[in-house]
């Protein structure tokens, strides 16, 4: 199915990014040269993203294999060459460090029993916060000094006091955040070493 500005995907593999797109598409965001989508199922954010503000770098990452079809046939109808790898959060990328990146994760403490028993509950589980503590621990890796962080949460899931501690120890720092109905999504900004120099005894805990 070719659907929503030209991005290609299957149901089973959409975890809420069309959602997403439909609360932000008229916010503007930081300009940015390059782009990560993580958990990207089919790439919906970054996709979206790259295409709103003309930005062909585009790096996409997941770890359930069916999501590269999906993105091989957004690239073929839009003449794009954004880059999937298979991994578990960073384990398996070895793409360039970006400037702008966005994620919609697993978000749920269990699988919903409305879903169809073939819905990969990755998607939406992310037991004992595995997935956020395993990404926050490197993402000083690949995001560049003065680039942004997106998030897409679960209001009425998201652990504030984890995610904001882990923010806040690698100076990530708020800029903004919308809450529409149960979607919550907020932009940080890794700041710059002056920055981090004079604000470190604040911020690191």
């Amino acid at each position: 199915m070719l659907n929503f500005k030209n991005i290609y995907f299957d149901g089973s593999l959409d975890g809420g990014g069309r959602i997403w797109i439909d609360y932000v598409k008229h916010y503007d965001f930081p300009k940015f040269n390059s782009i990560m989508e993580m958990c990207c199922g089919p790439g919906f954010m970054g996709f979206f993203l790259g295409m709103k503000y003309g930005v062909h770098d585009i790096h996409l990452v997941d770890i359930h294999p069916p999501c590269l079809q999906s993105i091989q046939e957004t690239n073929k109808y839009n003449n794009l060459n954004a880059k999937f790898y298979l991994s578990d959060t960073f384990d398996n990328y070895d793409g360039p460090k970006v400037d702008f990146m966005c994620a919609n994760p697993p978000h749920l403490e269990s699988m919903p029993k409305k879903y169809f028993e073939d819905y990969d509950p990755r998607i939406l589980v992310d037991e004992d916060w595995y997935f956020h503590k395993k990404f926050f621990k490197d993402i000083h890796k690949y995001l560049k000094i003065g680039g942004h962080l997106l998030l897409l949460e679960n209001k009425n899931n998201f652990n504030y006091d984890l995610i904001y501690s882990m923010c806040n120890r690698l100076e990530l720092i708020k800029e903004w955040e919308i809450t529409n109905g149960g979607v919550y999504s907020v932009l940080f900004k890794y700041h710059d070493k002056e920055f981090i120099n004079v604000k470190k005894d604040t911020y690191f805990i």
